[in-house]
C-alpha cells in the first residue's frame, strides 16, 4: 500500500522529535550550565603532593530529575576539551589532561565544589579546568557543558631529607654545614639561622639573598648549592649559642614566576663554641715554603705553640666542604706541618686549626 507524501514527511518529523527527546537536547543551549562568575572563581591550596579545587555553585537551568555535576581535570600543558564536547560523557569529552574525581547529583540538589587531586609531583606546575554539566543519566548524548574557567598551582616541593654538619664545622662565631638533596630536586634552597626554637613564617613569593631577616630569622643561604656557611651572610654568630639551622626547598612556579617554597623543612639545633681562649692570641700561623700561599701542589703551615698539646687541621673549601682533616700533637715551640694539595681544584680554601679547649684560628689559603 503506498503512502501519501504528507504522512511520509510527518513520520520524518516524529522520528526527528523522538530524537532529539531521547538525546537529552543536546544541542539546546538553554539547558547548558553557568559557573558563576568569570575566570578566577577557581581557587586551589597546593599541598605534599596534591592540591585542593574549590569554585562556586554552577547555574543549573535543566529540568528536575537530571544529573548534574562538574568535570575537573589537570595537565602539566594545557587541559582542553575536544572541539564540540556535548553529546559526550566526561571521559570523551577530554582531549587534554587527567580527570579528577568529583561528585555527582539529581537535580535540584547541587554537587559538592571542591575536590582533591593527589599523586601529583612536588615542585611541578599544573593547570586545571572546571567544566559545570549536565545530562539525563542514560544517554551520553545528553551531557552538556558549561564554558570553562581555569586555574595555575605550583606543588610545593620536597625537603632535603637530612642535614649534617661540617667536620670541625662550628665555632664561636661560625656554623657550616650540608644537606643532601630530596629524590626530585628543587631550583634551590633556603636556609634559615635563628636563636629562637620557632620557625619564622616564610613570604611565600619573596626571592632572599643572605644576610636578610626573615622573621625572627637571618637567612644564610640561598640558591641551589646544598652546603652553607654562616659566614657568608656577613655576620658572625655569637659564641656559645644555640642556634636553630633550617633548611626549606623552592621551586620557580610556572605560573608566575616566583618561588614557591617547600610547606615543610629540615632543621638541626647547633651550639656555638665559647669564645677563644685569650692565649689564643700568642699562636702564630704562616705560610712557608717554596711555594708561598697561592700554593700548587702542597703548602707548609708553621705554628708556634707555647704548650704542648693536640690540635685539629682542617681544610674547608670555599663552599663550607671539609676537604682534609689531620690530628697532629704540637710541641712547645716552632711545628712545621705539610698538606698535600695535589688533588685538590684551584680555588680559594680555609684552614682551621681547632686547639684543645675550643679556641681556634684561620686562615685563608688559595691554590693556583
Amino acid at each position: 500500500m503506498k503512502t501519501s507524501l504528507p504522512y511520509r514527511k510527518a513520520v520524518i518529523c516524529l522520528c526527528t522529535l523522538l530524537f532529539l527527546i531521547q538525546s537529552g537536547f543536546s544541542q539546546d543551549n538553554s539547558y547548558a550550565p553557568a559557573l558563576n562568575g568569570a575566570a578566577g572563581t577557581l581557587t586551589g591550596t597546593p599541598a605534599d603532593q596534591s592540591a585542593t579545587l574549590y569554585w562556586k555553585d554552577a547555574q543549573f537551568p535543566a529540568p528536575a530529575g537530571y544529573k548534574a555535576g562538574y568535570l575537573l581535570f589537570f595537565a602539566t600543558s594545557t587541559p582542553s576539551l575536544i572541539n564540540a564536547p556535548n553529546g559526550f560523557d566526561p571521559e570523551h569529552a577530554v582531549y587534554n589532561g587527567i580527570i579528577v574525581e568529583t561528585s555527582q547529583t539529581n537535580l535540584p540538589s547541587l554537587p559538592l565544589t571542591q575536590a582533591t587531586a593527589s599523586g601529583l609531583n612536588n615542585g611541578t606546575t599544573y593547570h586545571f579546568l572546571l567544566v559545570a554539566y549536565i545530562w539525563d543519566g542514560n544517554s551520553p548524548a545528553s551531557y552538556v557543558y558549561s564554558n570553562p574557567i581555569d586555574i595555575c598551582l605550583t606543588i610545593p616541593p620536597a625537603v632535603p631529607p637530612s642535614l649534617q654538619m661540617s667536620a670541625g664545622g662550628i665555632t664561636s662565631s661560625m656554623i657550616s654545614g650540608s644537606f643532601t638533596p630530596p629524590q626530585f630536586p628543587p631550583d634551590g634552597y633556603l636556609v634559615l639561622c635563628s636563636s629562637s626554637p620557632d620557625s619564622s613564617v616564610i613570604n611565600g613569593s619573596a626571592i632572599y639573598q643572605p644576610g636578610q631577616n626573615c622573621g625572627n630569622s637571618l637567612v644564610i643561604h640561598a640558591g641551589s648549592n646544598t652546603a652553607f656557611n654562616t659566614s657568608a651572610c656577613g655576620r658572625k654568630l655569637d659564641p656559645a649559642t644555640t642556634y636553630y639551622i633550617r633548611v626549606f626547598s623552592y621551586s620557580i612556579s610556572g605560573c608566575s614566576g616566583n618561588p614557591v617554597y617547600s610547606s615543610q623543612y629540615v632543621s638541626s639545633s647547633i651550639t656555638t663554641l665559647p669564645a677563644a681562649l685569650p692565649r689564643d692570641s700568642s699562636y702564630r700561623l704562616e705560610f712557608t715554603g717554596t711555594v708561598p700561599n697561592p700554593a700548587h701542589d702542597q703548602t707548609t703551615l708553621q705554628i708556634n705553640s707555647p704548650d704542648a698539646e693536640n690540635v685539629s687541621i682542617l681544610l674547608f673549601s670555599a663552599d663550607g666542604h671539609s676537604v682534609q682533616q689531620h690530628h697532629v700533637f704540637l710541641q712547645t715551640g716552632s711545628n712545621q706541618f705539610n698538606l698535600n694539595l695535589s688533588s685538590l681544584a684551584r680555588g680559594v680554601y680555609f684552614i682551621r686549626v681547632l686547639f684543645t679547649g675550643g679556641g681556634a684560628k684561620s686562615l685563608p689559603l688559595l691554590i693556583q
